[in-house]
């Protein structure tokens, strides 16, 4: 009977942070996906936009590893809380500040709170998680997140167009109201004694990278998030001014990529059943090569193909990625501090990436930028392995 009714308990505290990061990723899909068109209605420059979205990267670098030692001590239901009032904040600053300023301070706070409500509710999502359903569990997890983020960008173009340019933003804010009731319950909050020492920046990577597989990780999550500015900037360009094809298709070309993330359960059984390990090197390489295929791509239907090969890789790797970081933390009892500090090591990559794609692209062109992409990612599976897979035990 008590076993029945602590089963009943990890099950609700599943649902209810599935939930939660449902609605969550659902707002804040409905802000970032006008916000561009925004900032331009505003009268922002290309550089102007440029360095509001670096200002996201460079936030989650300094910050979001200390959020999840924070979160370690504190409780992580407490810190979720105040990520959805400072998303809230963030959303206010975007709808009535104008100014470069504001708008970049309000692209750091939502860049924190965003990253670190997402992983930890993973974390409180998977806390009673099993070794053999743990993949399941995170899979399952991502692919409903995925659909917040899949089916809510075509509603924020609608509201917007069809009322007006900040009625995004207004039902973003009910929805992250709706978060915090559901978040509330009658358990009080669990808050431990903090030791500043052990809360700062070099105490959170000191940590991380005290474990073998969590340094062959920040190799792999550098070279992944390099290939931002391929996916986010160039695609949607290059489909346009060299295939000369619709704007539509990037539509399309985004979806085929993103639509394999929806089943992120089954890739998440895959990792249960031979290991995280193995599908974190394997999904990563075949993102990789995808990527790296570009290079050849002349037709619509060639870059189709190879971004769904792409969006396959993403996905095993995804869920894989967090699965294995999941059990580290757990072993380490400090799963807010190893998923955040992941997420600030590897966006070192994408910062970096950022910054340089500009200059890359115009010596290398979209094709060859995509190659050079994909052959990092493949170099950094093979620096990788031995950190990432386990070392098997000698036999005497």
């Amino acid at each position: 009977m008590q076993a029945a009714t602590k089963n009943n308990a990890k099950n609700d505290d599943y649902r209810r942070y599935t939930l939660l990061n449902l609605i969550f990723a659902a707002s804040t899909t409905l802000v970032t996906v006008i916000l561009p068109l925004y900032l331009r209605h505003l009268g922002y420059t290309d550089v102007q936009l440029g360095l509001v979205y670096a200002a996201y990267s460079l936030a989650i670098i300094l910050f979001l590893p200390t959020v999840g030692s924070i979160a370690d001590h504190l409780g992580k239901k407490l810190v979720l809380l105040l990520c959805m009032a400072a998303e809230l904040a963030a959303i206010a600053l975007y709808a009535f500040g104008g100014s470069p300023a504001t708008i970049i301070i309000a692209r750091m706070v939502e860049a924190v709170a965003t990253t670190t409500l997402m992983v930890l509710s993973l974390a409180k999502a998977q806390h009673h998680a099993g070794r053999h359903d743990g993949g399941l569990k995170s899979g399952s997890f991502l692919s409903i997140d995925e659909i917040g983020r899949v089916f809510i960008a075509p509603a924020a173009v609608f509201l917007a167009d069809y009322f007006f340019l900040r009625m995004p933003f207004l039902v973003a804010a009910v929805l992250l109201l709706v978060t915090l009731f559901l978040l509330f319950d009658r358990k009080k909050f669990h808050i431990r004694s903090m030791d500043g020492a052990r809360i700062s920046l070099p105490a959170a990577l000191r940590a991380f990278f005290s474990d073998r597989q969590l340094r062959g990780m920040a190799v792999l999550g550098v070279a992944s998030h390099a290939s931002g500015p391929v996916i986010r900037i160039f695609l949607p360009l290059f489909i346009v001014e060299q295939l000369h094809a619709p704007l539509l298709y990037v539509g399309y070309a985004i979806f085929l990529l993103e639509a394999p993330s929806l089943l992120q359960f089954a890739f998440g059984k895959l990792a249960d059943r031979y290991g995280p390990e193995r599908l974190v090197l394997c999904g990563l390489a075949l993102f990789g090569i995808g990527l790296a295929g570009l290079v050849v791509v002349k037709t619509v239907t060639a870059l189709f193909i190879l971004l769904f090969v792409a969006g396959i890789g993403a996905a095993m790797w995804n869920v894989s990625a967090w699965h294995l970081m999941s059990r580290v933390g757990k072993k380490m009892r400090k799963e807010g501090t190893v998923f955040t500090s992941y997420l600030g090591v590897a966006q070192t990559g994408a910062l970096a990436a950022s910054i340089a794609s500009g200059v890359l692209v115009a010596a290398l062109t979209f094709n060859g930028l995509a190659l050079a992409s994909g052959m990092l990612i493949l170099a950094a599976c093979g620096a990788a392995w031995g950190l990432v897979m386990k070392k098997r035990r000698a036999v005497n």
